[in-house]
């Protein structure tokens, strides 16, 4: 009886499977293309060949069953009438199964053909639509084998990354405007912008965007920058015209609701609060002002509190009218979309966008320092910070400079071999955390070397850095250094591109600061780097002179003087002491603390932050972050 209760409840199990597979493979008249396809993919390759074993299983359960009740007929004979039973239903599952997967396929295989009939004659559509006032007019080069670039009548252009192998898609919108735009009055308006955008406009109250973008199971975010701000959200492909009519009627429709305004003003100033009780995020507050004396770029994306509460209502409509325009905006999509779709959702939804000269401010090119410059501040830090900032190529033109300088930053500070690390890490033992980097601007730029470490050891790594900087514009990188370093930058180039957000940033933020093609041709480019190339550009840039050093202390550590250069603070130069540098892998004595200048650090100075940087990337490399991330929220 209980060998019989077994068969029935196998049996049982089998129908409740079937229920199941019947569930999951059920068509739905919403699914797409891809869903098809997937869900084709799993019956082939994990439902049937799951019910199959589950099945074979129980059938020498039952065989195995028969045998141990040998010799008592009337059990052989009911397991035996079990087993007939149980093959039936098995004959029948199976052909049921493959019933509905040969649905399926038809399905799929219809659908597709009814796919691909639209498409081969979307173009044609395309054409009539331009014509009947639909779209504008727009002209289309192809790029690259996945990239096309989409330049409609009215300047907005549109970057289409193709990319099926998810049913994913980013829409992301870069504007072409940020702090470099700004002045002192209204420094932080495009970041505080940014913050409304998301907000609501004059079709979509306040938190319907938020709200829809969680319904359907993507995300967004936003972020500001020196150069630009972009608008950008991530979901299932099937969503894209919903993702493009949203960022659509946030970049043309804001409507600013007045108590949004007043509520994000007060997180920004909870942000420039916070960031000002960061040590990390002050010393790049002070320096990036402190580098750039002229150019715009001093006035960093977090703006003033003196700016942020004075901003209105009247002041972002102003923003809006002069910066947000077609001409001013690249629009990128990324991910499960053809080229075909995205002219026809994206120039559709801005076809009424009405273009507008945008002014520019005029550049003054940030003037050479005569003599390399410092400054010090004192925190509660347990570790001091030095960082050193050199003038840099603008990416927008000397792009082959910058691929340098980024292979460079590689030889300098990634991993335990690199220059830097090995020799003041793992050699003398003189830091805790060493990095150097370049990144990406369209106006002058920024390379940056810092450390970690025990004030104590501060002017020898000084000096230690600039002997290996030295070294870069003195001889050549080896063949090894540099095929390590192209592989470091390759791989990491590569991996970035891995999600369709990502895809969509590296084209946006290099169309904006460089151009489309010069995010296409990177990896390639950095290839064809040679010693002598990374020698040139390292003599170039890695000047003794003209250099500016800041320095993060400890708030009852004594002043440190920098040898050779010119204080801030006191407008006085330090003289150089003639000193015998340490042997290479020799860990040297303990240095001598120069005599305190003062026994009770400086009163805290009153300066106007200008901060830009994601608070979850403070610390080590917080400069490059914000000149090369911007401030994303």
């Amino acid at each position: 009886m209980n060998r019989q209760s077994t068969v029935l409840w196998a049996v049982a199990g089998i129908a409740v499977v079937f229920l199941v597979l019947l569930l999951l493979v059920a068509p739905s008249p919403k699914a797409d293309i891809a869903e098809l396809k997937a869900e084709l993919q799993q019956l082939q390759a994990s439902n049937l060949a799951a019910l199959s074993s589950r099945l074979d299983t129980l059938q020498a359960a039952l065989q195995a069953m028969q045998q141990q009740a040998s010799g008592n007929g009337q059990e052989i004979q009911s397991l035996q009438q079990g087993l007939v039973e149980l093959e039936n239903q098995i004959t029948q599952l199976r052909a049921v199964v493959r019933r509905e997967v040969q649905g399926l396929g038809e399905q799929l295989q219809s659908q597709g053909e009814n796919l691909s009939q639209r498409l081969e004659g979307l173009s044609a559509d395309l054409e009539a639509m331009v014509q009947q006032g639909e779209i504008p007019a727009y002209t289309t080069t192809q790029l690259s084998d996945q990239v096309t670039e989409v330049v409609f009548r009215h300047g907005l252009r549109l970057l289409v990354a193709e990319n099926h192998l998810n049913p994913i898609v980013t829409a992301d919108a870069w504007v072409g405007t940020g702090s470099i735009d700004e002045t002192p009055e209204d420094n932080g308006i495009s970041h505080f912008f940014e913050h409304l955008l998301f907000k609501g406009t004059w079709q979509r109250g306040v938190g319907e965007i938020d709200a829809r973008v969680g319904a359907i199971g993507g995300r967004s975010n936003a972020q500001t920058a020196q150069d630009f701000t972009h608008y950008y959200i991530t979901a299932a492909s099937r969503f894209t015209a919903e993702l493009v009519d949203m960022l659509s009627d946030m970049l043309q429709n804001p409507s600013f609701d007045p108590a949004e305004v007043e509520r994000e003003r007060g997180v920004i100033l909870d942000e420039l609060s916070r960031g000002l009780d960061n040590p990390q995020t002050r010393l790049s507050w002070e320096f990036v002002p402190r580098f750039y004396t002229t150019h715009p770029y001093h006035l960093l994306p977090i703006g003033t509190v003196e700016a942020v509460r004075a901003m209105d209502r009247d002041d972002f409509f102003r923003w809006h009218r002069t910066y947000y325009r077609p001409n001013n905006t690249t629009f990128v999509v990324s991910g499960d979309v053809t080229v075909d779709q995205a002219i026809a959702l994206v120039g559709k939804a801005f076809r009424d966008w009405e273009p507008a000269p945008v002014p520019r401010k005029a550049i003054t090119p940030e003037p050479t320092r005569a003599q390399s410059v410092y400054f010090t501040l004192h925190d509660e830090v347990e570790l001091a910070t030095i960082m050193l900032g050199f003038p840099a190529p603008a990416l927008s033109q000397h792009p082959e400079d910058a691929r340098a300088l980024d292979v460079l930053s590689f030889i300098l500070s990634s991993g335990r071999t690199s220059r830097l690390v090995k020799r003041l890490r793992e050699e003398l033992n003189l830091v805790s955390d060493v990095d150097a980097g370049f990144g990406d601007q369209r106006d002058g730029g920024l390379f940056t070397v810092s450390a970690d470490l025990e004030p104590a050891n501060i002017t020898q790594v000084h000096q230690l850095i600039l002997e290996e900087l030295n070294r870069l514009h003195n001889e050549p990188v080896t063949e090894a250094e540099l095929d390590r370093a192209k592989r470091l930058v390759a791989n990491q180039a590569i991996f970035s591109d891995e999600t369709t957000d990502a895809v969509a940033r590296n084209l946006g933020l290099r169309s904006i600061v460089a151009t489309p093609e010069y995010a296409l041709s990177y990896v390639d480019e950095i290839q064809r780097l040679t010693p002598a190339d990374l020698q040139r550009v390292a003599a170039r840039y890695f000047t003794t002179d003209g250099y500016l050093a800041g320095l993060l202390l400890p708030v009852n550590a004594p002043d440190v003087a920098l040898e050779g250069l010119v204080n801030l603070d006191t407008q006085q130069a330090t003289v150089p002491q003639q000193q015998t540098p340490p042997e290479q892998g020799q860990v040297p004595p303990q240095q001598q603390t120069p005599p305190p200048q003062q026994q009770t650090p400086p009163p805290e100075q009153q300066t106007p932050p200008q901060p830009t940087v994601a608070w979850e990337q403070l610390g080590q490399g917080v400069l490059r972050t914000v000149l090369e991330n911007g401030l994303v929220l």
